[in-house]
């Protein structure tokens, strides 16, 4: 169990740190670029994460939590866009908080939607490759035979 923690702290941390990151780089001006984009990459990757990765990749439920919750739960954050909305109204800017919100909103949204066909997309061409596998394998078979 001790393993679990440190595997999720870990990823939290690297999630945590690159965010910050890339926060630095990005730049903060009077409408908060960066955390939308943090926060909407992180919810296109989470979908794909748990949909994609855990369910048909089979990766093991603590990597796959390690992602989700350490990494992107450390990488995005509902209470930046918060504070951020906040100090946009308390400084006057009502309508630049509320594109904020919105933008988050439904930029989240879709992002999420994008990572369920993403993540579909995925499956369906894993599964053409493996069956074209399969059948390479059943044809080497029968000639071997001859």
């Amino acid at each position: 169990m001790l393993r679990y923690y440190l595997l999720i702290g870990g990823m939290g941390f690297l999630g945590a740190v690159i965010r910050f990151a890339l926060e630095n780089v990005v730049g903060q001006s009077g409408f908060p670029v960066g955390t939308l984009a943090i926060n909407v990459t992180a919810c296109f990757v989470l979908v794909i994460v748990y949909s994609y990765v855990g369910r048909r990749l089979h990766v093991s439920l603590p990597l796959v939590r390690g992602m989700g919750v350490g990494f992107l739960g450390a990488f995005s954050t509902l209470s930046a866009f918060s504070n951020e909305t906040l100090g946009l109204w308390q400084s006057g800017g009502y309508l630049t908080a509320a594109l904020y919100v919105a933008a988050t909103s439904i930029g989240c949204f879709l992002a999420a939607l994008a990572g369920v066909y993403c993540s579909r997309g995925f499956a369906q061409l894993r599964l053409r490759r493996l069956r074209a596998k399969r059948a390479r394998a059943r044809r080497e078979g029968e000639g071997g035979a001859k």
